[in-house]
C-alpha cells in the first residue's frame, strides 16, 4: 500500500512539473507567435494591395476591411472572403483599390484536390484577377476573361465567385 502511495505521489509530482513547464512555455511563446502571425498577415496584405505602407482595420458599411494606407491616405482595402470549393471552403484575401478594381488575390487556406484544384494557389492563376472589375470576374466558359484550371472548374469558379463577391460587397458598402 505504501509503495502505491509513493508511486502515486511521484507521478503527481512529475505531472505537476510537466504541466508547469507546458504552461510556462505557452506563456513565453504566445506573444511571439501572435507577433509573427501579425507580421505575416501584413506582408500578405502588402502582396495583394501593393503600394500600401500600413494597414489598419476599418468598418465600411456593414463589413470590416483592412484599409491600405500610403502616407496616411487610403489607397484601397483588403477583404477576406470564403468560397465553397470542390474540397471545402477556400479562404481568399482580395486587395482592391478605391474604385473596387482588384489589385491582388491570395489564398489563405484550401482543401482542393492535390495536383488539380490546389493549382488555384499558383501565381499564374491568381494574376488573372489583377485589374479586373466586378463585371469582368467570370470564367471564359461563363463568358468572361478568366481561364479555368484544367479539370478543376469547380475550384476555378469558386475562386472567381469569391473574388467577385469581395468586390461587390466592397462596392455595396461604399455606396452606403
Amino acid at each position: 500500500m505504501k509503495e502505491a502511495i509513493k508511486l502515486g505521489l511521484a507521478l503527481l509530482a512529475i505531472c505537476a512539473i510537466a504541466g508547469l513547464a507546458l504552461g510556462l512555455t505557452y506563456n513565453i511563446t504566445t506573444p511571439r507567435i501572435i507577433a509573427q502571425e501579425r507580421e505575416a498577415r501584413q506582408r500578405l496584405y502588402g502582396d495583394v494591395l501593393p503600394g500600401a505602407d500600413k494597414f489598419e482595420e476599418v468598418t465600411i458599411g456593414a463589413h470590416t476591411y483592412q484599409a491600405g494606407l500610403r502616407n496616411r491616405q487610403r489607397i484601397g482595402v483588403v477583404s477576406t472572403v470564403t468560397a465553397e470549393g470542390y474540397g471545402g471552403d477556400i479562404v481568399l484575401v482580395v486587395g482592391m483599390d478605391q474604385a473596387g478594381v482588384v489589385t491582388g488575390v491570395s489564398i489563405l487556406s484550401q482543401n482542393e484536390t492535390p495536383g488539380l484544384g490546389n493549382k488555384a494557389t499558383e501565381p499564374q492563376f491568381l494574376k488573372q484577377y489583377i485589374g479586373k472589375r466586378s463585371g469582368d470576374l467570370r470564367l471564359k466558359t461563363d463568358g468572361g476573361e478568366i481561364d479555368a484550371i484544367t479539370a478543376a472548374t469547380i475550384t476555378s469558379r469558386a475562386v472567381t465567385t469569391g473574388v467577385k463577391n469581395a468586390v461587390e460587397q466592397y462596392l455595396s458598402d461604399m455606396e452606403r
